[in-house]
């Protein structure tokens, strides 16, 4: 039987580690003081953990953001010449 060689973490690729864990209430109260001005509310891993997170804001899925269609939310990728993807989740208070 080959022997199994154990290693601290896995080569290449990027670090997986927690989620960040967002203060929804703080989001939402940020935004409300300064209504249809767009903010930059986090950046995600892949395009569809930010257009899941833009969706849940659009929908009210957490309380500080009812009732829903209060807040309008988008995901967008940005990428600069030569750099990786980035994407951002943006979202505004309309009322």
């Amino acid at each position: 039987m080959p022997e199994i060689t154990f290693v601290d973490t896995l080569p290449g690729g990027a670090a997986r580690g927690p989620r960040p864990i967002l203060d929804h209430a703080d989001i939402a109260t940020q935004l409300g003081a300064r209504p249809t001005e767009w903010g930059k509310v986090t950046s995600a891993k892949t395009p569809a953990a930010a257009y899941s997170l833009a969706q849940r804001i659009k929908t009210a899925h957490f309380t500080a953001y009812e009732p829903a269609g209060s807040f309008e939310a988008a995901a967008r990728t940005i990428q600069a010449k030569g750099a990786k993807p980035e994407f951002h989740v943006y979202a505004r208070y309309v009322g």
